[in-house]
């Protein structure tokens, strides 16, 4: 169920021209932001990053509930992952994209790890993946200062 979102971001970004005709109908008013502007740019690296980790937790949590019916909570915070997903994955080819996506990317990085880790009861695993979790907030440190400067308003790292 989880693995959908993937499919569904993959065809939104090989449809794309057919995803923007959509948006421009839906929201008119926008239609500005979508063609020549700053926002119409995207920043490729930084977004291919950011929908990786989201793509890990998806990837975690289909794993770790594969055996688990879904309580209505889990089930809310998997289809928010998977609208980070796709937007996170839309963001790569129009950076506007990637403001609707941090509207997503707040349940999937703070709530559903919280789920997936208390999911698991082997104590060894679970150090784990918690190590795992701390691990990839590091790199989305890393990959935030370097790769997306505009957000934090900071100068680009340059790692030697």
């Amino acid at each position: 169920r989880m693995l959908r979102s993937m499919m569904y971001a993959l065809i939104a970004f090989l449809a794309y021209t057919l995803v923007m005709q959509l948006a421009i109908r839906i929201f008119p008013s926008y239609a500005h932001y979508l063609t020549n502007s700053r926002w119409s740019d995207s920043n490729y690296f930084g977004s291919f990053f950011k929908s990786l980790i989201h793509i890990v937790f998806l990837i975690t949590g289909a794993i770790v509930f594969r055996n688990k019916k879904l309580d209505g909570f889990q089930h809310f915070l998997s289809i928010m992952l998977g609208f980070a997903v796709i937007f996170n994955v839309l963001s790569m080819r129009m950076e506007i994209w990637s403001r609707v996506s941090s509207m997503f990317s707040a349940y999937t990085t703070l709530v559903f790890a919280a789920e997936i880790v208390d999911e698991v009861k082997e104590r060894k695993t679970r150090h784990a993946l918690m190590g795992a979790i701390l691990l990839g907030a590091f790199a989305y440190m890393i990959i935030t200062l370097h790769f997306r400067p505009e957000w934090l308003r900071v100068v680009p790292y340059s790692f030697r």
